[in-house]
């Protein structure tokens, strides 16, 4: 599937994430690509835009990332 537009990239200030991006695709589908402070980048399919949203205004992205993304979105 290809990507069809990166609505938002951001750098955040984190000790773990670099910066995150919200990505839409053809279909409708969208996702979130998050690089770590260390260059490694993974994409987390299925991630809704207003969640999204909400980890960006999260005062803690790492936190956030365990507690609302990683068992909720990655299988």
């Amino acid at each position: 599937m290809r990507a069809i537009d990166v609505l938002r990239e951001e750098p955040v200030i984190s000790s773990w994430i670099g910066d995150l991006s919200y990505v839409k695709f053809s279909d409708g589908t969208g996702g979130v690509q998050m690089t770590t402070n260390n260059g490694r980048t993974y994409f987390i399919d299925g991630v809704p835009e207003e969640e999204y949203n909400d980890w960006m205004r999260a005062p803690s992205k790492g936190k956030y990332w365990w507690t609302d993304i990683k068992y909720f979105y990655t299988g």
